[in-house]
């Protein structure tokens, strides 16, 4: 049996405080730091740093959502802090972040760099649910590398609001961003000026098209 939750596993739900450090933590499945199954995930000021799994190197959710950088009341965004995450490693898909079935919420200054995925999205790696969604209003995600989808990959159908910078990122398809089944996306926001890629590398086509 593969183990998931290389520091904790959760049925429920889990809120990270201020200040919170989660380093060099290791799964053999899913979640190197945190597993979380049916419930919802939410940090504040958080540093992650050296975590592995198989899928998901620092978080793996399912069935819940990962609220990153920001504390939530019921349906509303109470307070916004920045949250970091670097060089962590998935041998499969999600070098800092796995959900399947959720949504992932990122506000202010997050920053998700130095990930690396042996399979689909260096940082982030969502897949599909009628009610999954990203949404991220700043925040950057840069120098993540993985197969497809350099920071992020979606494999849909999921609603994707993407409102970061997406910066200096590889993969073999989709150095930056790599979006399969069914996935609608929308880029930028204007009023607050927010949305920048620039930078990110395609270095060759080995993937068929599914995440």
């Amino acid at each position: 049996t593969t183990g998931n939750g290389g520091a904790i596993y959760v049925e429920g739900n889990v809120t990270i405080n201020n200040e919170a450090t989660i380093n060099t933590n290791t799964a053999t499945g899913n979640g190197g730091a945190i597993y979380v199954e049916d419930g919802n995930l939410t940090t504040k000021k958080v540093t992650a740093s050296g975590n592995r799994a198989a899928n998901g190197g620092v978080f793996f959710v399912k069935g819940g959502n990962v609220n990153l950088g920001v504390t939530v009341s019921g349906q509303t965004i109470t307070q916004v802090a920045a949250a970091e995450m670097t060089s962590n490693t998935a041998s499969g898909n999600g070098g800092a972040i796995a959900l399947e079935n959720g949504v992932f919420t990122m506000h202010n200054d997050s920053k998700i760099s130095s990930n690396s995925a042996g399979g689909y999205g260096g940082a982030l790696y969502i897949k599909n649910a009628s009610a999954t969604s990203i949404t991220c209003k700043g925040g950057t995600f840069s120098q993540n590398t993985a197969k497809a989808g350099g920071a992020v990959c979606a494999d849909g159908p999921i609603t994707l609001a993407l409102a970061a910078n997406i910066e200096d990122n590889t993969a073999q398809v989709g150095g930056g961003i790599y979006l399969v089944n069914g996935v609608n996306m929308t880029f930028g926001d204007a009023s607050q000026q927010l949305g920048l890629i620039r930078a990110n590398k395609a270095q060759g086509t080995t993937t068929s098209g599914t995440a």
